[in-house]
């Protein structure tokens, strides 16, 4: 249980440190003086280390001072992170910084390659608060390596001008790499005070907020070039950028999102601050990876038979979709941050400590993690996203209920179906399938794995979905992919088991069973029927008997079609029926249309009869002769009278096929010639002055 410190354990606190400040500027220390050790102990006047040693941690050296015949020399480990701090009262000072000369020694054996990593950072509060580290060179400058001593710097924020209660802090810590890291020298250390500003600001940090969304953290308040968002390079198209009230943090605000899983090297660069210095360009990489689900730690080999140069861990994306990897990390046991590639669903990646060496003994693609080991003991596993949160996590060990036959016998551990809780060591086995063989003292050992692949007992998912066949309109089908307990992506978007296919179209599924994956596909097509019948509202009688033909236009998608017509007081199965009407009036209809394929739709309508329509002021009949009627070539009307007329003829179903209007002077032949245009059956012509119709019956051969 943390133990909060009380308001006088905070004040003794600060008596203390007041007590040990350094007050007067400029300031030196060469080291000389001997180290008082001990864990979190002030081992120089005004310096506290977090533990001291005689020859490790943080301790003296006598084999490579850059003056005097003393260093100060930091040795972080796996479990080691060195802290340093110096208490200042910058009371009468401002613009204050501080100049350091720093080397490097060989660490460990001839095959360690890891750096040392040096931030620093400062505290107006005495030490309990500290704000953002700068890292003092780059993550290769402190090789494991022997290297000379070069000088560098760091400036003290504007914040801490006048400030009573100023603590600087240096921390050191393992950087990425393998083995042990290098041992940091650090000598002629000075603390100076300027009477101007005249020190480049710098960006000490970016990191992105949200897909939208990056600051970028200053060592002091920005002038106004900070909000040019022409400083900012490498980012999609940039819409702001604004500081912060503080004037130390710029928010740059994108148009375009981060694409999910992207690498992007923003170079920040030309900004001023509020003293008009220039700042030092710096580059940041930068990547946005919110997704928390989908990948699965699937295998370990943490202990094989010779040592670690084979040992791996394999990754599966046990959902069903594409999963970038890109700003994914590892931690904990291990130091990795994951490829900048997308794993498709149901796709296995390695990652092992020698990629080279791995893919010569298996023939399988691996990338290499940047440092750490599998403890053969146990250990933890964790990977997160770019947001810190825990994509995935195995705290695996070498004990029962673990599968103890993993622990340098040969096999790894294995969880052959991903999408049960890899969290329980009961769902985890080993693996009876050779890989390869490794050199151990008696010749060589043979190594059970499957990396990049599943379980030789893991079955594909079997999916049916029917055949390919042609549906009604209107219908729906029950799609199911079986395999229950997998993951499902069907082309809807929809995830379940079984769905609902309305429409027509194609449909798949992916099914993911947690150590593969398979798809299936159906498609359905148009299979069908539309009933189509035009006629028009009204229809002219002329007679109280009325015979009229319906014609059919129904459409198929498939096959032949059958009709049947039901007019009430009888029936009909022809495809277009002539239909006699006793007495004029309204009369409804319905037209069934079924295909040949199982498909029908049904018309219903009505159509009215008005006798008095072609009756009323109609021209006199006697003086009108139409001849030939029936005919298959023209119509010749006489007898018509003077004037202006408009001839029309019209469809049974009142379609307009034919329009003229003429002047006439007595008796005429009018001729109206078919061209072997108009269809045959019954017409209607209608002739027509100012005040009076004349309609009359033609039939077309």
């Amino acid at each position: 249980m943390k133990k909060s410190l009380s308001l006088l354990s905070i004040i003794l606190l600060l008596i203390g440190k007041l007590s040990a400040q350094i007050t007067v500027l400029p300031y030196s220390e060469g080291f000389e003086d001997s180290f008082q050790t001990g864990l979190n102990v002030q081992f120089l006047p005004s310096w506290t280390g977090n533990e001291v040693n005689t020859t490790n941690r943080i301790h003296q050296e006598a084999t490579f001072p850059r003056s005097g015949s003393l260093d100060m020399a930091i040795t972080p480990t796996s479990s080691f992170i060195a802290v340093a701090t110096l208490d200042l009262d910058l009371t009468a000072y401002k613009n204050v910084f501080t100049e350091f000369y720093c080397a490097t020694r060989k660490n460990g054996s001839t095959s360690d390659n890891r750096p040392a990593l040096f931030f620093a950072s400062v505290s107006l509060d005495g030490g309990l608060t500290y704000s953002t580290e700068t890292m003092i060179g780059d993550s290769t400058v402190f090789e494991n390596n022997n290297t000379n001593y070069n000088r560098y710097q760091y400036v003290l924020p504007p914040t801490a001008n006048f400030n009573p209660n100023v603590v600087l802090k240096l921390r050191v810590k393992r950087g990425v790499g393998a083995g042990t890291a290098a041992k940091l020298l650090m000598d002629d250390l000075m603390v100076i005070s300027s009477t101007i500003d005249s020190f480049a600001p710098l960006a000490n940090e970016a990191y992105i907020i949200d897909a939208n969304h990056i600051n970028v953290v200053f060592n002091e308040p920005m002038g106004l070039s900070a909000e040019n968002i022409a400083n900012y390079t490498g980012l999609p198209t940039i819409q702001s950028a604004s500081r912060t009230p503080s004037l130390d943090t710029v928010q740059i605000t994108l148009t375009n999102p981060l694409t999910i899983g992207q690498n992007y090297i923003m170079v920040v660069s030309n900004a001023q601050d509020t003293s008009g210095n220039d700042m030092v360009p710096e580059d940041f990489t930068l990547t946005y990876n919110p997704q928390s689900e989908g990948l699965v730690i699937s295998e370990i080999l943490y202990n094989n038979p010779s040592n670690d140069i084979i040992e791996f861990i394999e990754f599966y994306n046990a959902s069903c979709s594409a999963l970038p990897l890109g700003g994914y990390y590892v931690e904990e046991a291990i130091t990795a941050t994951l490829p900048n590639v997308t794993l498709q669903p149901g796709e296995y990646l390695v990652m092992t400590m020698d990629s080279v060496e791995f893919i010569n003994r298996t023939g399988v693609t691996a990338y290499q993690w940047q440092g750490g080991f599998l403890n053969n003991s146990g250990d933890s596993i964790i990977v997160k996203n770019t947001l810190g949160i825990i994509v995935d996590s195995v705290n695996y060990s070498n004990n029962a209920p673990w599968p103890t036959a993993a622990d340098g016998n040969g096999p790894s551990l294995v969880v052959c179906n991903a999408l049960v809780d890899n969290g329980d060591p009961l769902n985890w086995g080993v693996s009876t399938e050779f890989i390869c063989t490794v050199p151990v003292s008696t010749g060589s050992d043979s190594v059970f794995a499957t990396p990049g692949s599943k379980c030789s007992s893991a079955a594909n998912p079997v999916i049916n979905l029917g055949p390919d066949m042609g549906v009604c309109s209107n219908s729906s089908m029950v799609l199911d992919a079986g395999n229950p307990g997998s993951v499902y992506l069907w082309s809807t978007g929809e995830t379940t088991q079984s769905i609902i296919a309305s429409g027509f179209g194609t449909y798949w599924v992916l099914v993911n069973n947690g150590s593969s994956v398979s798809s299936d596909t159906v498609e359905f097509t148009d299979a069908s029927v539309t009933a189509i019948c035009n006629v028009p509202d009204t229809i002219p009688s002329f007679n109280s008997t009325f015979i009229y033909q319906f014609y059919n236009t129904s459409v198929t998608s498939c096959g032949t079609v059958q009709y049947f017509w039901d007019f009430t007081f009888t029936t009909s199965a022809d495809t277009s029926p002539i239909i006699t009407f006793q007495v004029p009036g309204m009369y409804s209809y319905t037209l069934i249309a079924t295909n040949s394929c199982g498909c029908s739709d049904t018309l219903t309508d009505s159509i009215y009869f008005d006798l008095t329509t072609g009756i009323e002021n109609a021209l006199s009949l006697s003086s009108v002769v139409i001849y030939p009627n029936p005919t298959s070539k023209e119509f010749k009307v006489d007898g018509i009278g003077f004037g202006s007329l408009e001839i029309v003829l019209l469809s049974v179903s009142g379609m307009e096929v034919y329009k003229e209007n003429k002047e006439v002077s007595g008796k005429f032949s009018l001729p109206i010639n078919s061209n072997a245009t108009l269809p045959k059956g019954l017409y209607f012509l209608q002739v027509r002055n100012q005040d009076k119709l004349f309609t009359k019956k033609l039939v077309v051969e």
